[in-house]
């Protein structure tokens, strides 16, 4: 900001001014409104520590010996408030020894100026102390729009890869809808000949009623596995879409408490195909009982699906590959161990794969967002992520999240 912006900014600047000299009061508020600013004189101090919110002052202009709330306690009461912690404080004081500027500063003074005072001193010193609280204002300003603009960026970012990861995945997702839906029409048109043949019986029924009894009978046996079919079929579809919706989902979510162990199932259901198109065996632990956490499932969801796509990709060329997926627990923490027998990382890059846009994939194979939006969500969770390669070969990465507090 350039002289003539902070000028234009400053006027009407609203200056508290409190002493108990009528005399002292009146000449400082005539030479405050004089400078262009609104000088609020108050003669009592109690009065206008009461009425500082309704003013609201720019800067304040203070005596140091005043009866019932000398300036002191005043400006030591003051800056016990948040709101008024950076507000400028100037001390007119006839006061001179060192004790006095100490206790001054103490109770959170920015200046003095010692009676009787220059009236342009006053104003120079008072002209500055609004200045810097000016520019204080605008890069604290500027700090909260940098911020806003820093998380937007991040919300960009992780959804940009939720949706890259989901590119990699569609295909195999589709491939998992059309399974069960075929499976169902193939259920279906058995159960219309079926129904032909119930409908013939059921006109024949006198004619042969030995027969009928039977042919009946052996329907009613057939009937419950097909019916229970259609059900596993409609099953599969609702848990496969709703685990994508919920996974590319952009809106914000708010944390609740949930089970790890779903967020592992939707997980699995989510990275069916990319398992399946290495020949990826998983090996699941985990315990019988809840494993509960106050977090954001759609986020964890997220961690696990990058975690295993990428073990699934590095493992496509080996003979076996094979990840152990455990969940366990402690006194107070949730623990996931995943453990691939792929090439592991080279040592000399371990600490760079959490970099942003840092991968060791193929151009165009990945963003290199994954793992820095992985320990982004896992330390928002207050959780720790690491990462080793393991003497038998293969990669390790360690997930510890606070468990939800009884």
């Amino acid at each position: 900001m350039d002289k003539n912006e902070i000028s234009n900014l400053l006027k009407n600047a609203r200056v508290m001014i409190v002493d108990d000299d009528i005399t002292t009061l009146t000449l400082i508020e005539r030479f405050v409104k004089k400078l262009g600013y609104a000088g609020i004189a108050f003669q009592d101090s109690q009065d206008a520590f009461a009425r500082i919110d309704e003013v609201n002052p720019d800067a304040l202009l203070l005596d140091y010996l005043m009866p019932n709330l000398d300036g002191y306690e005043f400006c030591l009461q003051l800056r016990q408030q948040k709101k008024w912690q950076n507000l400028p404080v100037i001390f007119i004081t006839a006061m001179e020894t060192t004790d006095t500027l100490v206790r001054v500063f103490e109770a959170g003074a920015n200046d003095y100026i010692i009676k009787p005072f220059n009236p342009r001193e006053l104003g120079v010193r008072l002209r500055n102390m609004l200045e810097l609280s000016l520019i204080r204002r605008k890069l604290d300003e500027f700090g909260r729009t940098m911020q806003q603009q820093v998380e937007e960026r991040t919300h960009q970012l992780v959804h940009a890869d939720r949706l890259a990861t989901l590119g990699t995945l569609s295909a195999g997702i589709a491939h998992e809808i059309n399974n069960p839906t075929t499976f169902i029409s193939s259920n279906l048109q058995t159960l219309e000949l079926f129904w032909a043949t119930v409908e013939k019986l059921l006109l024949s029924v006198e004619d042969n009623e030995g027969d009928f009894t039977r042919k009946v009978e052996f329907i009613r046996n057939e009937m419950p596995p097909l019916i229970a079919g259609m059900k596993n079929g409609v099953t599969r579809i609702h848990r496969i879409t709703n685990s994508l919706k919920t996974y590319s989902r952009k809106e914000k979510i708010e944390k609740a408490v949930f089970d790890l162990r779903d967020a592992t199932t939707n997980t699995m259901e989510l990275c069916r195909n990319a398992i399946k198109k290495c020949g990826l065996n998983i090996d699941r632990i985990e315990p019988e009982t809840p494993v509960m956490i106050d977090g954001d499932q759609q986020q964890i969801e997220q961690v696990l699906v990058n975690l295993v796509v990428n073990a699934a990709d590095a493992m496509c060329d080996c003979e076996t590959p094979s990840l152990s997926l455990t969940l366990d627990t402690s006194a107070s923490e949730a623990t996931y161990t995943l453990t691939d027998n792929g090439p592991g990382v080279r040592e000399a890059i371990l600490d760079k794969i959490w970099d942003p846009f840092f991968t060791t994939k193929a151009v165009g194979k990945g963003t290199g967002l994954g793992l820095s939006i992985v320990r982004s969500i896992i330390e928002n969770h207050d959780g720790s992520i690491v990462a080793d390669n393991i003497e038998s070969g293969g990669l390790e990465f360690i997930i510890r999240l606070p468990l939800l507090k009884e």
